[in-house]
């Protein structure tokens, strides 16, 4: 069992294209997609900027249970969010 506490820490605040959730994430990370595309392509990068794992969102989640613990960055649609992997 993985218990997380919420918490918000996004890159660009100005005009967010989409949220995620929770922050941190335990196995899924979830999109919010302000205008509810699909088939967009994400990036998860480590904090040096190393490309981790990415794909073509699809669906509300990104299976996130094979990533180390640490901090993390999502880009999709062309914004940057981080996030934490517990």
């Amino acid at each position: 069992i993985c218990t997380c506490k919420t918490f918000n820490t996004s890159i660009s605040e100005n005009n967010p294209q989409f949220n995620i959730y929770p922050n941190p994430v335990c196995n899924y990370l979830f999109i919010t997609s302000f205008d509810n595309s699909l088939f967009e392509k994400y990036i998860i990068f480590d904090m040096q900027g190393k490309k981790i794992k990415s794909g073509i969102f699809n669906a509300e989640s990104i299976y996130t249970g094979d990533l180390s613990q640490g901090m993390y960055m999502i880009k999709y649609q062309q914004e940057i969010k981080k996030f934490v992997k517990k």
